[in-house]
């Protein structure tokens, strides 16, 4: 296998071509997905804001949660073949992004298994709120909406991570294997980043690079800002903001890359299409009668 920085050539290399597409059809895809998780995800939210704790309700925002992850996991599944078409030097369109749509009989069933899986960090998330709750009711007392959400979020993040890491190549065989079926691609993804799991976290990270430092550090400074700005300071604050999208979207491309970029060089398909470029072009052979000829004309000219 090779190491990070030699991974991370490949994945500039590709970058350097494909950047503009890679970003406009993650852009894409991240506004289509907000679109279907605010449409699907009304009912959950009102479960973490309001104290009614009914249970037909947390069924409902469940099933709204639910179908909405599967929308989302489409459209992954598009950026990903996209993605791992772009490395592989292959012919790359916006129309990729939606060909989890195409291909839904399959892409709708690994949808609903990774959404199953968000569905059980969320309910493992709800079920630590309340022991929160039950232990030290004080716990949550005079925190903003924001500042709860964002505690429960980082929560389910943690769930969602220990669930899923080991299922991050599913999209890509699923893509390289249409005719496998969807549980062979997971348990394929499993075995594939059995003991890989860190090392594998470690070059997203590591893929983010430069920008993903860039955009901790200017989202760290803006909590420093005064909210109400004016003048000069306001239109600052706005350059401000407009860097930390290029350094966030930048990142979030380079570390969506990194997954496909990663599963090639398990796989040993890395080596492959980078020594695809430099075999040695064949030997021309021409017909025997044209061999003949060539070599009566050269004794002659002798």
């Amino acid at each position: 296998m090779k190491n990070y920085m030699q991974m991370a050539q490949t994945l500039n290399s590709c970058l350097r071509v494909n950047m503009w597409k890679a970003l406009f059809s993650f852009l894409m895809m991240s506004v289509l997905e907000s679109l279907f998780m605010t449409s699907f995800s009304f009912f959950a939210m009102l479960i973490i804001s309001s104290r009614e704790n009914s249970i037909a309700v947390f069924v409902i925002s469940l099933i709204f949660l639910f179908v909405g992850f599967v929308f989302v996991m489409i459209l992954q599944y598009g950026y990903h073949v996209l993605l791992l078409r772009m490395l592989r030097n292959e012919y790359v369109t916006l129309g990729f992004l939606f060909n989890g749509f195409r291909e839904r009989k399959r892409i709708a069933k690994a949808s609903a298994l990774y959404s199953l899986g968000f569905i059980l960090a969320f309910i493992f998330c709800q079920i630590v709120v309340l022991v929160l709750k039950i232990r030290n009711p004080d716990f949550f007392t005079g925190l903003s909406l924001p500042e709860l959400a964002g505690r429960i979020f980082a929560v389910y993040m943690i769930f969602v991570l220990v669930l899923l890491v080991p299922f991050s190549f599913v999209w890509v065989c699923l893509a390289d294997n249409p005719d496998e079926k969807v549980l062979r691609c997971f348990k394929k993804s499993f075995v594939l980043m059995k003991g890989r799991c860190f090392r594998f976290c470690g070059f997203v990270i590591y893929a983010g690079g430069f920008w993903l430092a860039a955009a901790a550090v200017i989202y760290a400074l803006s909590l420093f800002l005064p909210k109400n700005l004016s003048g000069a300071a306001s239109f600052l604050a706005s350059i401000f903001e407009f860097a930390y999208f290029i350094a966030a979207y930048t990142a979030f491309v380079r570390m969506c890359m990194a997954v496909p970029l990663f599963y090639l060089n398990v796989t040993g398909s890395l080596v492959e299409i980078e020594n695809a470029g430099k075999l040695p072009a064949p030997a021309a052979c021409l017909p025997e009668s044209i061999s003949a000829e060539v070599t009566a004309d050269s004794e002659n000219i002798e």
